[in-house]
Formats: C-alpha cells, sequence, structure tokens
C-alpha cells in the first residue's frame, strides 16, 4: 500500500465497462501489484453481486472498507479508492 495521503479516483472510461465489483479488485490489484486472483475475496468486505445492481439507477453512494483500502463507489460510475480503511 502506498502513503496516507494516495488516492485514486476512477471516472467513467476505459475499466468502466466492467461491473463495478471488477473494477474494485482490478484498481487494487494494479495499485498492489499482484494479480486480481491474490487478493482475498470481495464478498470478505461486501456482496459483489449486490454492489453490482446497487447503482443501476445512476444515484446514491456506498463506502466499504476492502484490503486496507477505502472504496466509494458513486451512482455514476465513479470509483474513489483511498489507502485509508476509515468508513
Amino acid at each position: 500500500m502506498g502513503t496516507d495521503d494516495e488516492r485514486e479516483v476512477i471516472h467513467g472510461s476505459g475499466i468502466a465497462q466492467h461491473a463495478l465489483s471488477t473494477r474494485v479488485i482490478q484498481t487494487i490489484a494494479e495499485r498492489e501489484g499482484v494479480a486480481p486472483t491474490d487478493l482475498p475475496p470481495l464478498y470478505d468486505a461486501i456482496d459483489p453481486e449486490a454492489l453490482d445492481s446497487i447503482f443501476t439507477a445512476g444515484r446514491g453512494h456506498l463506502v466499504f472498507p476492502y484490503y486496507g483500502y477505502r472504496i466509494l463507489v458513486s451512482g455514476d460510475g465513479r470509483l474513489d479508492i483511498d489507502d485509508s480503511d476509515d468508513v
């Protein structure tokens, strides 16, 4: 993991064609320099299917911890990853 001030915001481009759960895993794996399969299952933190379906209306947001990161998912498709797990 990086320093306390590292933060990454991913807007609806490139990786956005994937489900939110997939984007979370891929982004964390890239930051950690590991394969997505080397990470613990996302369902240990949140139900991936619920995460994927929750934002179909394009509104709202959800914050949850995963693998030492604070994950914020917005209804507009934005994925905000911060290495602070305070939620």
